[in-house]
């Protein structure tokens, strides 16, 4: 896997299924927001490169090998943490950032050891997350007891952890930085001597899905009312399943079965939000570049008809836009 600036100029199609989800999160990370109307047009941008890209490439993208990658990209990479005495340093982004980089820079002779525990952690928790999202639609009857079954597998994050043996004399631990940490790692010699060491087995640490409901606009008390026996034939919104689909990181064969399991659609739909939906589920968009794409559309209308509404295509959040508080770019 050759990684490139240009996303879109990577050869995906000689991807594995686990290159692809690492590709397809990349993407899905490419434009970094601080809050969600940072870079609106960048956003827009970028999806639409992205939407060329697959029409370009529409047999890959319709096939089951890039359906899987989308569902495997809902897998984080595991926290990479070195420690030495009571210091612990995260250095994950700097790993991920470029693997291969990092690994020919760091003091040790198992860096093709680091590199074949990273590959392994990848596999078996996007293999494990697959088989829980099959689980969902294999089990019909009883799909939301694995709905949850799935999200509690969403939710777990590998640590893998790094005892640092060895710095040099004038470092002082308690005062460094991580980047300092790095900058020595990468000039201290290479010797005989084995400087990190890797715990035999990653940390496995299960948290509530729960609490990751509001990054998704999903309310507590909707899901679990959905849940109830008693309660799920009432009327829910059809924003809650959207969003549970991106949750779940659904491509769009199985996002459209779970919206009519409950009674909706965007497969074959003409309004605007299930066709931006569709072409986000087709792709791959995050969920926060699918809302910042509905806004950029309302935008439009409010241009177009010369006059500010409330909401005029539905949006995902929970609570309301306010055209008067958005931070604007232009």
């Amino acid at each position: 896997m050759r990684k490139k600036l240009n996303l879109f100029e990577e050869d995906i199609e000689s991807y594995n299924l686990y290159e692809l989800s690492d590709w397809i999160r990349r993407c899905q990370n490419k434009v970094q927001l601080t809050d969600p109307y940072t870079f609106p047009d960048e956003v827009k941008k970028f999806c639409s490169d992205w939407s060329n890209h697959r029409q370009k490439h529409e047999k890959f993208y319709d096939g089951e090998l890039y359906k899987q990658a989308i569902i495997g990209s809902a897998c984080k990479n595991p926290n990479v943490l070195i420690r030495h005495k009571n210091k612990k340093f995260n250095i994950t982004d700097s790993v991920f950032n470029d693997v291969m980089s990092f690994l020919n820079g760091i003091p040790t002779k198992n860096a093709e050891e680091f590199k074949e525990i990273l590959d392994r952690q990848q596999i078996i928790t996007v293999d494990n997350y697959l088989k829980a999202i099959d689980d969902i639609f294999y089990h019909k009857d009883e799909y939301k007891k694995y709905i949850s079954i799935a999200l509690k597998e969403f939710c777990k994050m590998n640590y893998i952890n790094f005892n640092l043996k060895k710095l040099p004399s004038h470092i002082k631990t308690s005062a460094i930085t991580k980047e300092e940490l790095l900058r020595e790692l990468r000039k201290a010699p290479k010797t005989d001597d084995e400087e990190i060491h890797q715990s035999a087995y990653p940390d496995i640490k299960e948290y509530s899905f729960v609490r990751m409901f509001k990054e998704y606009e999903i309310s507590k008390t909707t899901y679990f009312d959905w849940q109830d026996k008693g309660k799920e034939q009432r009327a829910f919104d059809k924003k809650f399943f959207i969003n549970l689909g991106f949750m779940l990181n659904l491509p769009l064969d199985r996002f459209e079965t779970l919206l009519n399991y409950n009674g909706f659609t965007v497969e074959k739909s003409l309004r605007e939000l299930d066709i931006i939906v569709c072409e986000a589920r087709k792709c791959g968009y995050s969920h926060l570049y699918t809302r910042i794409l509905i806004e950029k559309a309302n935008d439009k209308i409010y241009k177009d008809y010369g006059k500010f509404q409330k909401s005029v295509i539905p949006k995902l959040d929970i609570i309301p836009y306010n055209t008067e508080n958005k931070k604007s770019t232009s």
